[in-house]
């Protein structure tokens, strides 16, 4: 059965649709949509409290996305996003078929946001983190929205998240600070000779990459090697920095030479400081991401 999009739009309806779900038989389990896609369930807490959520490692439930209503007749919903840096695909998906209605998943430059018809304004929904192979204990970072009525607008009543910015630890990189210095001076008296060479490796790519700790986890390798002006490495280094500037560089469609050109990103030495110094940091591994 292909699957099919549950935009709820109040509790009462939320109510219905859990009544009007027969659980798997031989469990207590009511798919929200698609009766193939069980692990994808509407739970009930109470009469005021329900939860729209999959199973996950382990046969862990996670609520995604809870209805509650006070006695009041305030309609509250709590949305959360996956565990890790990584994408997590399905959690966008059931997003995009199980949100309620006027409320919306955005996906921009690799983070999520949530935006509801009646605004223009986007409230970023994070990633949580994971804290050990205990789903239950993964520190998720949900936000909340409220109305007292389907006539009016959603509004958001937990705190704002803060977009995750970049920072340079620069306690840990004032450590090669002179290294890094006469690096960059070797760098750029060596460019010229080096000329169109970069091209030609003596190894695969990935393998000298991996030789110079140019993978995960292989910041201080890399740095150890730039700072050693005895180091063979140095070389396999910067080659790789002009192969990624380049790499990266604009481009434009020639018709006389029928091929893409682009002018030579590296010939001014303010910018090729602040290129090398951004690579730098990249595989040093001296950027760090802050988030609230």
């Amino acid at each position: 059965m292909a699957k099919y999009p549950v935009r709820l739009a109040t509790m009462q309806q939320v109510r219905d649709h859990y009544d009007s779900v027969k659980p798997i038989r031989g469990t207590n389990t009511r798919p929200i949509g698609c009766r193939g896609r069980k692990y994808e369930e509407i739970r009930k807490v109470d009469h005021n409290t329900f939860h729209f959520g999959m199973l996950e490692w382990g046969g862990t439930f996670v609520p995604y996305i809870i209805w509650e209503e006070d006695t009041k007749g305030i309609v509250t919903v709590t949305i959360m996003n996956g565990v890790g840096r990584h994408a997590h695909c399905m959690v966008y998906t059931f997003h995009d078929y199980f949100l309620p209605v006027s409320m919306g998943l955005v996906v921009d430059g690799g983070k999520q946001f949530i935006q509801t018809d009646r605004s223009d304004k986007r409230d970023y929904l994070p990633k949580g983190k994971s804290v050990g192979y205990d789903r239950k204990s993964d520190d998720r970072k949900p936000i909340t929205y409220s109305r007292e009525s389907p006539d009016k607008p959603w509004v958001l009543t937990s705190k704002p998240h803060l977009l995750p910015r970049k920072v340079v630890d620069k306690e840990r990189k004032a450590q090669y600070k002179q290294g890094i210095n006469d690096f960059v001076e070797w760098a750029w008296t060596m460019v010229p000779i080096i000329g169109d060479q970069y091209k030609s490796t003596r190894e695969p790519r990935y393998d000298r990459q991996r030789s110079v700790g140019m993978t995960a986890h292989g910041g201080y390798k890399f740095m150890s090697l730039l700072v050693d002006p005895t180091s063979e490495s140095r070389l396999d280094i910067l080659c790789e920095f002009i192969s990624e500037v380049h790499y990266n560089a604009p481009r434009h469609w020639d018709r006389e030479l029928k091929c893409h050109v682009g002018e030579n990103p590296i010939t001014d030495p303010k910018k090729f400081r602040e290129k090398l110094n951004a690579f730098i940091n990249k595989h040093g591994e001296f950027t760090l991401i802050v988030e609230d």
